[in-house]
């Protein structure tokens, strides 16, 4: 581990506007930029390697169909003689920025961006060196990168650092612009992750905690003291932060009022690395030699856990619509598999089975692993980056009118599709089911729609506006499953209600209510008021906004002393965007 000169502070402070300004050198933190292409093409290779898994995997047991290819390699910055190792992957839009540091007491540290938009045949398009500063983490949000760095105190009291670099359409970063570089001192020895997204979110290491930063300006809004802080995900209303020694999950809400604090084995290993996933209200965490473990947000509740082999500590994972990859340092990428969509909520009935190791040859060693569509994106320590692509049987899909379609999926798993605008805004998403031919109906839009499987476009529809409904909203209650609890006495349920946007006018909010004679045991996508069999779902910062032709689906389970399929006085209200 490095040592750092501890400085205790609780307030964030803006080091420097400019480069110069750090440190009263003109590079204080040692950056070399690289921009030329034909220099950068010359550290990419394309190795289009089939890849299974390894004998005796669970895979071929299933006989999934699914297949990969390692496509692409990049190769490590090497600085004097010192190849660094890739730490961290961000990936925003087609775009993926890797950060890279130095073990032992060097401080050295990279940059580097990649261009996906060529899934068979990505490039690198810049490099960025540091060689007075690690790089721990990156994050990606609206044209700027996000770096944590760890220094030797360079021109400032602060051995951690976050610094803002913009980055380019053509995927460029730049460190001297006319809007000049941030860098803002953070507090703790050293920073582990950063989240951009309506706020910036830091963890830092020992002695410090979660620093929340205004994205605009920078300056610190608030500090959450909180040991051992290792990774930070939000999604919608709630921010989960993952710690060590001991293992737990702090899950904050928007207000960063902790909600629950669940504890997790598998973590206790000072200073080693460990991140987490956040997807809808589920935590997919690694946690160390106990291998994952799946967390819901809503009621601090472990879901899933799942073990692997002895000897594998696993520091991260990535998480497609039914798939769970998990990188474990020099024992390679483990996937698997869970007879579920991951977009749709999770129960306690969930079973996750791993399906072997990735069969990788000349590996070092996964660090952290990202999803992108179809493409998994490796930060590979000293082994650089690894670019693997998913290669899924095609679904068929066929027009039956103008507002119908029809789509077949010939994989033995449920496979994802969205519906998006010419600007890659999504409008709806189906689930096309494993070995089943279903039909659905294309969303109401006001451009031509695009159909998206794993990132690609695969087909593409006309904009109908007598696609439309003229009401403005549909609700259902559904009774999903029945059974006898308590030797007999009452019935155990599992229900959902269904809320669509049948309008021409996006919904900002939204609130359900009906009567039933029944307890509530788990309500899921609301949150809830429960009062003498009177049940108010409202909305979650997540799921606030439905486009026309979108829908929200709140599921619940509980018990009554009576069979029931149907509830009383079942309304919504809603506000529509003026």
């Amino acid at each position: 581990m490095k040592h750092f000169f501890i400085f205790f502070s609780f307030i964030s402070l803006l080091v420097s506007c400019t480069p110069s300004g750090l440190s009263g050198t003109s590079n204080p933190l040692g950056t070399s930029l690289t921009l030329n292409q034909s220099e950068l093409d010359g550290y990419v290779s394309y190795p289009a390697q089939e890849l299974g898994f390894e004998a005796d995997s669970l895979a071929s047991q299933l006989k999934t169909d699914l297949k990969l290819k390692l496509d692409a390699e990049i190769s490590s910055p090497v600085w004097e003689g010192q190849t660094l190792q890739a730490t961290s992957v961000a990936l925003s839009g087609k775009y993926a920025v890797v950060s890279y540091n130095m073990q032992g007491q060097t401080y050295l540290g990279a940059l580097d961006v990649i261009d996906l938009s060529n899934k068979n045949k990505p490039s690198l398009t810049t490099r960025l060196i540091y060689n007075n500063a690690d790089v721990n983490a990156v994050s990606v949000k609206e044209g700027k990168v996000y770096a944590v760095l760890a220094t030797e105190n360079v021109g400032s009291s602060y051995t951690s650092l976050l610094q803002v670099l913009p980055l380019d359409t053509a995927g460029k970063l730049a460190v001297e612009t006319s809007q000049g570089m941030q860098v803002v001192g953070l507090s703790g020895y050293v920073g582990t992750s950063v989240l951009a997204s309506d706020k910036i979110l830091v963890t830092s290491g020992d002695n410090a905690g979660l620093s929340i930063l205004d994205a605009d300006s920078l300056a610190l809004t608030n500090f959450i003291e909180l040991d051992d802080a290792r990774w930070v995900d939000q999604v919608g209303r709630y921010i989960a932060v993952l710690q060590g020694n001991p293992g737990r999950l702090s899950i904050f809400d928007e207000t960063l009022t902790l909600q629950h604090e669940v504890a997790l084995e598998g973590l206790d290993t000072k200073e080693a690395k460990s991140m987490l996933k956040v997807l809808g209200t589920t935590a997919f965490v690694s946690t160390g030699n106990k291998g994952a473990a799946l967390v819901d947000l809503e009621t601090g509740t472990v879901l899933n856990e799942m073990s692997l082999d002895t000897g594998f500590n696993s520091n991260a994972l990535a998480v497609d619509s039914n798939f769970v990859f998990i990188a474990g340092g020099a024992e390679g990428i483990y996937a698997a598999y869970a007879d579920h969509n991951f977009m749709q909520p999770i129960t306690e009935s969930l079973t996750l089975d791993t399906l072997g190791k990735l069969a990788l040859k000349d590996f070092d060693s996964a660090n952290h692993v990202v999803l992108s569509g179809s493409t998994l994106v490796v930060a590979s320590g000293l082994g650089g980056v690894k670019i693997i692509n998913l290669e899924y049987q095609k679904l068929e899909l066929e027009p039956l009118s103008a507002c119908e379609w029809q789509v077949k999926n010939p994989n033995n798993f449920p496979v994802a599709f969205s519906w998006q605008t010419s600007s890659s805004e999504t409008v709806g998403y189906v689930v096309a089911e494993p070995d089943t031919t279903t039909s659905f109906r294309a969303p109401e839009a006001q451009e031509d729609l695009q159909i998206v499987v794993n990132g690609e476009v695969v087909d593409s529809a006309k904009a109908e506006e007598k696609c439309a409904v003229n009401t403005d909203t549909e609700l259902s209650f559904k009774m999903v499953s029945d059974w006898f609890n308590n030797n007999g006495k009452e019935y155990g349920f599992q229900a959902e209600v269904r809320l669509t946007n049948t309008s021409n006018k996006t919904i900002t909010d939204w609130e359900i209510n009906f009567d039933v004679d029944a307890k509530f045991s788990n309500i899921w996508n609301a949150s809830a008021q429960k009062k003498d069999g009177h049940l108010r779902l409202r909305a979650l910062g997540w799921n606030r906004e439905l486009k026309p032709g979108e829908s929200v689906t709140i599921g619940m389970t509980g018990t009554a002393s009576e069979k029931f399929d149907s509830v009383e006085n079942l309304s919504s209200s809603v506000d529509f965007d003026k």
